[in-house]
């Protein structure tokens, strides 16, 4: 009978176990995914800036009616 009693928690404790490292597994993928996810927007908008800095210096470089 004992033995049986032992196979039962080591078998509730392995479960636990497992759960945990799930748990562990879920979360750090969660993170990474949100890292990922804002590095790829913070890449969006250094370009997005990039790209209206470029049409500033643009618009600055082109003569406008006063200058002619």
């Amino acid at each position: 009978m004992v033995k049986k009693y032992a196979n039962k928690t080591l078998r509730k404790k392995n479960m636990t176990a497992e759960r945990n490292r799930n748990r562990r597994r879920a979360m750090q993928n969660k993170k990474l995914t949100t890292k990922i996810k804002y590095r790829k927007a913070a890449f969006f908008e250094a370009e997005r800036t990039q790209q209206h800095n470029n049409a500033n210096v643009q618009n600055a470089e082109s003569p406008t009616l006063e200058q002619k």
